[in-house]
């Protein structure tokens, strides 16, 4: 009978410890609830080691970067052109025909005519510098006579008062001396007349010369043009290349103006450039060397580039850049065509975290700001999340991510976004992926 009710005290004792846990799980689970409804609610992704990617605004184009434009250097008519703008030519191919109204003899009697009248401007400048050393060396010579005579006046005074000479031998000596003077002076003031004379002459003589030299190298221009045109009045390509551009027919074409443009590019269209504008502040945040990719307006594939050449242009407020192409360029692209496109900076970062994770400081590459990485700790009825501000220094700054550093020891780091104004240091919070 003993044994019966202490089975029964045993059986009611642990039916109320079990009673006790569940209502201690219940209230606490009600607890944590309420809890939980007071709390920050926060999302917050991983930190990743990615891209931070920038995008700038531009005007630009593809260009050829070496271009051969033939002038014909004296005045022709073509008459017929071999090949069109587009086609390929290989050096020495004929590419088109000068009208024979224009010979070639009549560049060649210029030459020459220019050529002796050259000449003679150079002798006639040389025959001037030869005066005036005859006249500086006059000069030279009659102040050389006016010291022997100073010399022998000396002497002569000493000899006059030992008795030697008589008085009107000295006073003659006296004016001997006093009459080159004179003759030194003016022959000093005539040089200096001459001189300034002679400075003028030079001066208009080698402007003369100049234009002649000019105009020779015109000429001698024209004739290295016509080395390239053979009997039959045909001008053969003097590269291997892309004809760009042909003058029109049966006009006069002057010295100066393009008969053929070739650029110098190959079968793999190696020799193209990209040459844009962008912002006075944009152009700021690039420098030589830098591999960048450029979006086109309307063309869905970038082309890669490679900055070659960049500077301030002040006229226009704005910075130019020049970059090699790195890879072939997508069919769609029109070559010399503008367009409106992107230049985009991609640089890979360990640290990377959206922009709106960051509190404070200015988005610049150096500044300091300040992030709130999430901490989980386990507990008895569940995970529990904490948040910690932490001091960042800003690497790298993108259209929307950013790369930081000063968080380097935290495994596997997650960062809180977008931050609220509940969200403080060692706050608790409510964490929702």
């Amino acid at each position: 009978m003993a044994e019966l009710q202490q089975s029964k005290g045993l059986h009611w004792m642990k039916k109320i410890a079990l009673e006790l846990i569940v209502l201690i799980f219940v209230i606490g689970f009600f607890s944590q609830s309420l809890l939980n409804y007071t709390l920050p609610r926060v999302t917050s992704v991983p930190v990743i080691s990615g891209q931070v990617v920038k995008t700038y605004q531009m005007m630009g184009s593809v260009e050829y970067r070496d271009l051969l434009h033939v002038r014909l250097g004296n005045p022709v008519i073509i008459d017929e052109f071999y090949l069109e703008p587009g086609r390929r030519v290989s050096e020495g191919d004929p590419l088109f025909r000068i009208n024979p109204g224009y010979p070639v003899k009549m560049l060649t009697q210029q030459i020459a005519e220019i050529t002796s009248e050259l000449e003679r401007e150079r002798m006639a400048l040389d025959k001037l510098a030869i005066g005036q050393e005859k006249d500086s060396k006059g000069i030279q010579l009659l102040e050389m006579e006016v010291r022997q005579a100073e010399e022998e006046l000396e002497t002569t005074k000493i000899l006059y008062e030992s008795g030697a000479v008589s008085r009107k031998h000295l006073t003659d000596q006296d004016r001997e001396v006093d009459r080159l003077r004179i003759q030194w002076e003016i022959a000093q003031l005539e040089a200096e007349k001459q001189a300034h004379n002679f400075q003028i002459e030079e001066k208009e003589k080698r402007l003369t010369i100049d234009a002649l030299e000019n105009e020779l190298e015109q000429l001698n221009r024209g004739k290295t043009f016509y080395a390239q045109v053979d009997d039959e009045g045909i001008y053969h390509a003097a590269m291997d290349g892309l004809m760009t551009y042909a003058a029109l027919t049966g006009q006069i074409l002057g010295q100066d103006d393009i008969a053929v443009t070739i650029a110098r590019v190959n079968e793999e269209m190696e020799g193209l450039v990209y040459r844009g504008t962008l912002s006075e502040t944009d152009g700021k945040q690039f420098d030589f060397g830098d591999l960048l990719d450029v979006k086109l307006e309307g063309v869905a594939e970038a082309i890669r580039i490679k900055i070659t050449n960049l500077f301030y242009d002040a006229n226009e407020d704005l910075f130019r850049v020049e970059g090699q192409i790195m890879r072939d360029i997508p069919r769609q692209v029109t070559i010399r065509k503008q367009y409106r496109g992107e230049m985009v900076r991609r640089e890979q970062a360990a640290m990377v975290v959206p922009r709106s994770a960051l509190r404070g400081g200015d988005l610049r590459p150096g500044e300091k700001g300040s992030i709130f990485l999430l901490e989980k700790e386990a507990g008895i009825l569940g995970d529990h999340h904490t948040v910690r501000e932490t001091e960042v220094t800003i690497m790298n700054v993108g259209d929307h991510y950013i790369s930081v550093m000063g968080i380097e020891g935290v495994e596997r780091p997650r960062v809180v976004t977008p931050i609220t104004h509940r969200v403080r240091d060692g706050v608790k919070v409510l964490h929702g992926y």
